[in-house]
């Protein structure tokens, strides 16, 4: 008997606090791809203001310059640009039944490379049905009808009062100590409760014993470290126990079974073969005992020295393998997503299902949560070691189910962790992304960072799928920003250096930017099929945002743009024509060239030309907009005033517009070889 932090519940709470919030992917990158490019821009701006200083620039010159460029090359869209990215896939998700709580956790779940998932109700359809009743003696007898329905019937010679008897011992005991509630509503039956407990009162009512009800003094209720619930009744002035739970810690309580009506010595080897055959055809195994006990029956302490109970029999469980899961496990491991299943259940059991799967192929990637604990005892990289082969876990204990989840951390994993009831919290709070099936407790929904509404594996995955998606537009949006900048920052050094005047005035680069990704950064999101056969492999989740690739991609299309830009206004300037004249047509050239950058931005690896217009039409309206934009400040005098502006040839516009053209042919024939290195 214990309070507040005393309590199990108060346990779990006090180390619940303990517990540090994980970042997820995207936060750890965008915070270093802030940081990096902060120096980056903060070293130019200083190198820039060194050279106007040096070429004798007057102080409020250089300031005006080096910050209007500064704003103009910096990615301030990318926070909005994220935000509406994620928004949008959070909102995917929530129509595939994945209710997202933090929009980092969208992100987040794309960059999960293990899954640890609970085996009922995600993996398994959640509907325990009793199939077999195997006696003492190993008389079986099949139980017909699946899941929660009275329909069925229990096949055995019920002209054999003896063993009616003991059928209907099994049947009562089950029901009784039992905490499930089960009301018939017109043609459905509503339940409420644990699974199994469900299941032995759906059999009860098979076998037509439901209507019996024991006296009961006090129970026990079932608690995972125990393994086992009890129920004291009294029945002819005599108090009685009887224990339901799993087999081997039944059988440590009796020392007969039940044989025709009639005790016997327990034979335990006996007792065990049936259940390892049990477990092996994939059936989950519950073993009921019952004997008098005289004592009150306050805590599992009372029943600490019982041995004298006797063994009444076994009872069969299956819960369907959900076919769409074994689909999805096939996805996730093609995609490099380790799926790793944690359960209750006997390892023999989970193992079976787990092969229906095609989680594990051997037994050897099957360990009890007794190999955890024993494993544990020579330090955390003994676990770690251990951890690393296996695929499922069977016989977990809540603790043991949380220090496995830090062992794949510390293994540099970055783990989803299901779970439904408090006995989760603890995994669900250390694991990178904490999923609550929908069907679960109230306090892991509020711990988890996303809920599952129908309780599927697939919709998990389906899930990753989405938070790849959100993640291959961010770095999409990443590049835009990035290449589009950075070449105004090379169009400028070059000018400077050169003794050119400044390419263009801090007005005109506030208009370029305002102009193309100021407006194309914000409809990102709304990209469609992002997701290639490389985007889709799971990333690791210390992989920069700004990696290998994304460099030598802004690197190629800001050097094509900023020495083009450059040498056309080298060439204005060279052929007479005035800084004014000059500024606009560099300008209009800027703005094509950097609008034209967009379409190349919309996927890393797929030709701009097989990217269909349809996936993101917001896009390709914001291109022209931008187009027209350009064109008609040009043409409207005082708009063209304010900016610095003249008009200009619109024949010389159009060419300008179709030599913009290029830029995707140069990105094109890069992808062209990234994809042909890809595939060798």
């Amino acid at each position: 008997v214990a309070v507040a932090n005393n309590t199990e519940y108060g346990k779990i709470a006090k180390k619940i606090v303990e517990i540090k919030e994980n970042p997820s992917p995207l936060t750890i990158r965008i915070n270093k791809f802030t940081k990096q490019i902060s120096i980056m821009f903060l070293i130019i701006a200083l190198v820039i203001s060194a050279i106007l200083y040096l070429k004798g620039y007057s102080w409020y010159n250089i300031f005006f310059s080096v910050v209007a460029l500064t704003v103009s090359a910096i990615p301030e869209g990318l926070t909005t640009g994220m935000t509406i990215s994620l928004s949008l896939s959070s909102s995917k998700m929530a129509k595939k039944n994945v209710i997202v709580k933090q929009l980092s956790a969208v992100e987040g779940l794309g960059s999960c490379n293990i899954i640890a998932s609970d085996k009922t109700g995600t993996l398994t359809v959640n509907e325990q049905t009793a199939s077999k009743i195997v006696l003492p003696d190993s008389t079986s007898i099949d139980v017909t009808g699946v899941g929660y329905n009275k329909n069925g019937d229990l096949l055995f010679d019920k002209q054999n009062k003896d063993l009616c008897e003991q059928v209907n011992l099994i049947t009562i005991l089950g029901s009784s100590n039992n905490e499930s509630v089960i009301k018939q509503q017109g043609k459905e039956m509503i339940v409420s409760g644990d699974s199994i407990d469900i299941a032995f009162k759906v059999l009860s009512i098979k076998n037509g014993t439901d209507n019996i009800v024991l006296n009961e003094i006090s129970r026990i209720p079932y608690e995972s470290e125990l393994k086992y619930s009890a129920l004291q009744y009294e029945e002819e002035n005599k108090k009685y126990v009887t224990i339901k739970g799993s087999v081997e810690t039944v059988l440590s309580f009796c020392d007969t079974m039940l044989v025709n009506c009639k005790n016997e010595k327990l034979d335990k080897t006996a007792i065990e073969k049936q259940n390892t055959s049990l477990a092996e055809n994939g059936y989950r195994v519950i073993a009921l005992a019952n004997g008098s006990f005289e004592e009150n029956l306050d805590n599992s302490e009372s029943l600490k020295n019982l041995k004298t109970l006797t063994f009444v029999g076994l009872v069969a469980f299956i819960d369907p393998v959900r076919e769409d899961a074994i689909e999805s496990i096939k996805e996730c491991q093609k995609t490099g997503v380790q799926v790793k299943m944690i359960t209750g259940d006997h390892p023999l059991t989970a193992f079976c299902i787990g092969k229906q799967l095609g989680i594990v192929e051997n037994k050897d990637e099957v360990a009890t949560g007794s190999d955890v604990d024993k494993i544990l005892k020579n330090g955390e990289a003994a676990l770690d070691e251990f951890t690393k082969k296996i695929k499922i876990f069977a016989r977990v204990t809540p603790m043991q189910k949380y220090e496995i989840v830090k062992s794949y951390k510390r293994q540099g994993g970055f783990i989803a962790v299901t779970g439904d009831g408090v006995n989760d919290v603890l995994a669900l709070k250390e694991a990178n992304i904490g999923i609550s099936v929908g069907s679960g407790s109230d306090i892991a929904k509020e711990t988890a960072d996303m809920i599952i509404t129908d309780d599927k594996f697939t919709s998990i995955v389906s899930g990753i799928d989405e938070g790849k998606r959100a993640y291959s537009n961010v770095r999409n949006l990443v590049y835009l920003l990035m290449s589009t900048g950075i070449c105004e920052v090379i169009l400028y050094l070059l000018s400077i250096i050169c003794n050119l005047s400044f390419p263009l005035t801090g007005v005109q680069f506030l208009w370029l930017n305002l102009v193309t990704n100021g407006i194309q950064s914000n409809v990102f999101a709304f990209e469609k099929n992002t997701l290639t056969k490389h985007s889709n492999k799971v990333r690791k989740p210390n992989e920069n945002i700004f990696n290998r690739l994304l460099m030598t991609e802004c690197f190629l299309a800001t050097s094509y743009i900023g020495l083009t830009g450059f040498i056309l206004y080298f060439m204005l300037l060279k052929t007479g024509m005035d800084v004014v004249g000059a500024r606009t047509y560099l300008l209009t050239y800027m703005v094509f060239m950097e609008s034209m950058q967009a379409f190349n931005c919309r996927n890393e690896y797929i030709s701009a030309f097989k990217c269909k217009l349809k996936n993101n039409p917001v896009l390709v309206m914001t291109i022209i907009m931008s187009f027209i934009f350009q064109i008609t400040a040009l043409y409207i005098a005082p708009l063209a005033g304010f900016m610095d502006m003249i008009p200009i040839n619109i024949l010389h516009v159009m060419y300008m517009l179709l030599f913009s053209f290029t830029q995707i042919l140069v990105m094109e024939t890069f992808k062209y070889f990234l994809r042909k290195h890809k595939q060798n």
